[in-house]
């Protein structure tokens, strides 16, 4: 009885995604997800499922105290005092990084032109003819990103007669986390043939928006 009202389920149990293929101190977190999702064997990470398994085994580490309980039973196995303790004399600071890689939210543009799902086609096309840009982050009522449209989604859709973003929309939106590195970035652009990603919080919320040419434009400085 007592489990059962104190207990929680699988889909209130959160943990962030680390990336730690990342060589910096500081990991980007790519999403928050449930232990449900991690259960399942796959989680999808920016607009991509990917197999997932524990790196760790219940039965296992059972089967591995179990053992190391007859080895202490048999006297096989011994328990002795500390052989040798940590210095407390000795201060040891950690590694400094240099130079620290520039992220997502270093870069990315953060006053985003936003439209929302029934918002029409005729209205998106306005906004492309007056501002300088291929992609149009689609919004819900809380600022969550919800799909994206391009310039060229928008000049099919006008010769095919569709009448709302809903029905263009790419929902399925490729995109990067704020504190995610510049150089996965653009490898990411890369390996979608894409010139673009919104950015967007843990939660889903549209932060900002990283290109191509902002990309470019900073290694061109590097280059100077």
């Amino acid at each position: 009885r007592v489990a059962k009202t104190t207990g929680i389920s699988d889909e209130e149990i959160r943990t962030n995604l680390t990336d730690y293929g990342v060589p910096r101190r500081e990991r980007p977190i790519l999403r928050e997800v449930t232990y449900a999702e991690l259960k399942s064997g796959r989680v999808e990470v920016g607009g991509k499922e990917i197999p997932v398994s524990p790196l760790s085994s219940l039965k296992q580490a059972r089967e591995i105290a179990g053992t190391l309980k007859k080895w202490i039973d048999d006297k096989k196995f011994f328990l002795t005092q500390t052989v040798e303790g940590l210095s407390t004399d000795q201060v040891f600071q950690p590694m400094r990084q240099i130079t620290a890689a520039p992220v997502a939210k270093d870069l990315m543009t953060r006053e985003v032109v936003t439209a929302k799902p029934s918002d029409s086609i005729t209205s998106a096309a306005k906004i492309f003819s007056k501002q300088n840009f291929d992609h149009l982050p689609i919004v819900d009522e809380k600022g969550k990103l919800v799909g994206i449209v391009t310039s060229w989604d928008i000049a099919v859709a006008v010769g095919t007669g569709k009448r709302r973003l809903s029905e263009i929309l790419t929902s399925k939106v490729i995109v990067a986390s704020e504190n995610e590195p510049i150089d996965a970035i653009a490898r990411k652009l890369e390996t979608h043939g894409i010139s673009g990603v919104p950015v967007v919080s843990t939660g889903g919320e549209l932060r900002g928006i990283l290109t191509s040419e902002d990309i470019s434009k900073l290694i061109g400085r590097r280059r100077r």
